[in-house]
């Protein structure tokens, strides 16, 4: 099932690009021509009817050979989809337009089937009889703007599970290299239907992005959510995500990419097994840079396969390509400013790091089979902080006890700890430990 989703994302993705995003004035009579072109990348196009309402068709996917050169990082992958199966889903497009504007409904009218029971395909039967999931989408070619929705869902699922997906829409400008991109969703839940509690529930998210270049690596955005809560419905518990805001900004320079990303938290309640916590303004915010493109791309292909070979020489020469210009790692902040465990209200803890491996082609096959001579192009700079508090009910775990084993600086009601490699030489406070 996971093969046949990823082709009919990536049906559904470029034929809506190429359909209705193309840099062509998109007008009436212009349907033809850009019909022409899906067929030209691999795509069918059926059951066409042109009435007063507007233009009807259905659209599937019927040669991967031709569609996989549009996405050619992908075309390994792509060809080894089961293209019986991709070929089975097809999705009906109802089309009309007026000068410049365009606007279409996209419903599936199609689905593969053969891995699913009697009681599963009588449901897609079903959503497919009521246009379900039903995609809104307006554009103008002038202003080259476009917004849509997703019709809002709510539906039970083999009597056990409630879905909703309420309030998702979109809008935003596409050129040829770049997306500006806001959405939003008011509330996903799936919820036990005997219990009514959701056991995965996200509510007010609003995102605005800006995406560029030619696979959108370089982009921009800022995403905000009320809530996000998992249940995990046993004794494992349950985890509770409040004011969330994700920051993502990621670059290319001189080939090689660059990204941060940040994740802040207001709250975070947990409940695992037996005991309550709650943390008090959660932050992880890391980055990396210096990473070959190029390479990752070819390690991303040659691993998203049916039964990948980790060793495989592929795999190998990629690794080496992505850490020949050196890699840096850092993590600017991981923290909580407080945490309540049962009741008891505890400073928290940060910390910051900065990982650094030296442009050495062969460091991957030394951590492999000689890990300490690798630690020479390895470069650490680390600094741990942990409350007082923190610390002294950290330590009464037996697993914690290394941590004694280096006298802590003191400062402002925290324990600090200095951590650098370099050289192969490790140094905790100032005091050699290899």
């Amino acid at each position: 099932m996971k093969k046949i989703l990823t082709g009919l994302a990536g049906s559904a993705i470029v034929a809506g690009g190429l359909f209705y995003f193309g840099s062509q004035q998109l007008v009436a009579d212009e349907i033809n021509a850009q019909l022409q072109t899906l067929q030209t990348h691999g795509f069918a196009i059926e059951d066409r009817k042109q009435d007063a309402t507007g233009d009807h068709f259905i659209i599937s996917l019927a040669d991967i050979h031709k569609f996989s050169k549009l996405l050619p990082e992908y075309e390994s992958v792509l060809l080894a989809e089961d293209k019986s199966a991709l070929k089975e889903f097809k999705l009906g497009v109802d089309l009309t337009s007026s000068g410049s504007e365009v606007s279409a409904d996209i419903y599936p009218v199609s689905f593969p089937t053969q891995e699913l029971s009697i009681q599963e395909k009588e449901m897609i039967d079903k959503y497919i009889q009521e246009k379900t999931l039903t995609l809104h989408i307006n554009y103008d070619s002038l202003t080259q703007n476009f917004d849509g929705n997703l019709k809002d869902i709510d539906e039970q699922i083999k009597n056990s599970v409630v879905v909703k997906l309420l309030g998702m829409a979109f809008s935003g400008n596409i050129t040829d290299e770049k997306i500006d991109l806001r959405y939003e969703l008011n509330e996903f839940k799936v919820a036990d239907n005997k219990s009514k509690n959701p056991v995965v529930e996200l509510t007010g998210l609003l995102s605005d992005g800006t995406y560029e270049g030619l696979n959108y690596y370089v982009s921009n955005g800022t995403t905000n959510i009320d809530k996000f809560s998992f249940d995990s419905k046993d004794k494992l518990g349950s985890v509770a995500f409040t004011d969330i805001q994700v920051k993502v900004d990621s670059d290319i320079k001189n080939e090689l990419f660059e990204s941060r990303v940040s994740f802040i938290s207001k709250a975070v309640d947990a409940q695992i097994i037996n005991d309550n916590y709650t943390l008090d303004t959660f932050t992880f915010d890391y980055g990396m840079k210096n990473i070959n493109l190029e390479a990752f791309e070819q390690l991303v292909t040659v691993l998203d396969t049916e039964n990948p070979n980790f060793k495989s020489p592929e795999v190998e020469k990629s690794i080496t390509k992505i850490f020949e210009n050196g890699v840096i790692f850092d993590i600017h902040k991981i923290a909580v400013d407080n945490i309540t465990h049962n009741g008891q209200i505890l400073k928290g803890f940060s910390v910051q790091t900065n990982l650094e491996l030296e442009n050495n082609p062969a460091i991957m096959q030394k951590i492999e089979t000689a890990p300490m001579q690798a630690l020479s192009s390895v470069q650490l700079n680390s600094k741990i902080e942990i409350s007082d508090e923190l610390f002294a009910k950290a330590i009464q775990d037996p697993r914690a006890m290394m941590a004694m084993m280096v006298q802590p600086k003191q400062e402002n009601g925290y324990k600090i700890y200095n951590i650098e490699l370099k050289d192969s030489h490790l140094n905790i406070n100032g005091q050699p430990m290899m």
